[in-house]
Parts: structure tokens; C-alpha cells; sequence
């Protein structure tokens, strides 16, 4: 046996005395830590609990409406589709829509198919009322159906008396002269200045007194027709008024 003394022992149980305090002292720090962490860590899940319940809240009071409402789920969506047109065209593609042939093994359901139109169309197409011009030309007036003389002795009054008859007399041809000598572009497209347009006659008619109607006729060498164009000529007061539509389209000189 071992005889130990006694000032050793002393030591040895401050020692022990020493450590257990020590222990103690980083126990408590370690759990002061741990509650510390536990008071942070359930002040942060209860701040994240508030947001999720407020966004929750908010769909639910906000978003059920918009989804359930027509009124305001279109009022929505428009407002949706005229910010996406205020931001511009956005780098978003949609996502394709998929089918694969012979998926749908149902039949399809009346009630969401269309009739198919079955027009009825005639086997004759009325196309008088159509006009034709070559692709880049120069857009051409209508011409009248109806004949220029004729539609010259309709616009006269009707009095039961007969129609004008169109001469080459020595008034007539009076009047004539004085048509090409007051309007210098009739008397230019009666000489050829128009590369369209061939003179073909001329005839007069009196109309009133001391007033003739001075019809010039003209070829057409596109499609060989004949245009007619009429002035009411005065004699007495040298006088000359346009009266079909030809003659009035052309420019007053």
C-alpha cells in the first residue's frame, strides 16, 4: 500500500472541484447557445408562417373572384394582355400543343361540331360591273353604258316633240368650228394629238334657238371603240358647255 498525504489530497479534490465548475459553466453557455438558436430559428419560421398565410389570404380573397367572376376575369385578362403590349414582345415561347394520332379513341361530340357551308352559286357570273386596268397604268374613268347621244337627248326636256336629228349643215358646221376654235384640246385631239383617240366624224344637232348640240365621234384604238363627245354650242353668244361625260372630263382651255 501507498500512503498518500494529505496536502495531495486536497489538491486532487480542487482539482475535481475545478472541473465539474468548468463543465457546468460550458453546459450552460452550450444551452444558452442552443436556446438562443431555437429563438431564432422560431422567430424566422414565424415570420415565413405571416407571409405564406398573407399570400395565401390574398389568393384566396383576390384570386377566387377573378377565376370565378366572368365580369372580372375578362376585365383581368385584358388588362393582363394591354400591359404585355405596353412591356413589348417578351422572350417567352409558349409551350407546343401536342396530339398524337389516334389518342382519342372517343367519338367526337355533336355538340361542338359546325355544319359545313354549302354555298349555292349559279352557272352564270355577272362581271358588267367589274373594270379591268393593266397593273401599274394609269386608272382609267368608267365608261358609261349607255350611249353619249343618247344620254345627251335624254337630259332634254320632253315635250312630246322628236328627238334631234345630227347634221352637217352650214349652221351645224358653224358650230362646229366654233367648238374647235374656243377649246384648243378638242381641236389638238381632232388633229391626232392623242395617240389613243382617231377622229372619226362629226354631227350637229340644234337644240334651241341659236344653239346646237356639236357631237364629235372618236375611236378608241385600244379595243376599237366608239366614244362620242357632246357640247351645247351657242352661236350668238359664242357659248360652249360641256354636256357628256367625256367631253366634260377633258381639261377647259
Amino acid at each position: 500500500m501507498f500512503f498518500v498525504p494529505s496536502c495531495l489530497r486536497g489538491e486532487r479534490l480542487e482539482t475535481v472541484e475545478n472541473v465539474e465548475r468548468d463543465l457546468k459553466v460550458q453546459a450552460a453557455e452550450v444551452r444558452s447557445e442552443i436556446v438562443s438558436v431555437e429563438a431564432v430559428a422560431w422567430r424566422r419560421f414565424r415570420g415565413q408562417y405571416r407571409v405564406y398565410m398573407g399570400l395565401l389570404l390574398f389568393v384566396v380573397i383576390a384570386g377566387l373572384p377573378l377565376t370565378t367572376v366572368p365580369v372580372l376575369r375578362h376585365r383581368f385578362s385584358a388588362r393582363v394582355q394591354g400591359l404585355r403590349e405596353a412591356l413589348g414582345p417578351l422572350p417567352i415561347k409558349p409551350a407546343p400543343s401536342w396530339a398524337k394520332v389516334g389518342e382519342n379513341r372517343y367519338p367526337f361530340p355533336a355538340e361542338l361540331a359546325r355544319p359545313v357551308p354549302n354555298p349555292q352559286y349559279s352557272d352564270v357570273i355577272d362581271l358588267s360591273h367589274m373594270v379591268y386596268r393593266p397593273r401599274g397604268g394609269v386608272a382609267v374613268p368608267e365608261r358609261p353604258v349607255q350611249n353619249e347621244r343618247e344620254s345627251a337627248a335624254k337630259d332634254e326636256p320632253l315635250n312630246g316633240e322628236a328627238p334631234p336629228e345630227f347634221l352637217q349643215g352650214k349652221l351645224e358646221r358653224e358650230a362646229y368650228y366654233l367648238l374647235l376654235k374656243s377649246n384648243a384640246t378638242v381641236a389638238g385631239i381632232v388633229n391626232g394629238s392623242n395617240p389613243e383617240l382617231r377622229f372619226k366624224t362629226w354631227t350637229a344637232a340644234k337644240a334651241e334657238e341659236d344653239a346646237y348640240l356639236v357631237d364629235l365621234t372618236f375611236t378608241q384604238l385600244s379595243d376599237g371603240a366608239e366614244l362620242h363627245y357632246t357640247w351645247r354650242v351657242k352661236l350668238s353668244a359664242k357659248e360652249v358647255t360641256p354636256e357628256s361625260y367625256h367631253a366634260r372630263s377633258l381639261p377647259k382651255s
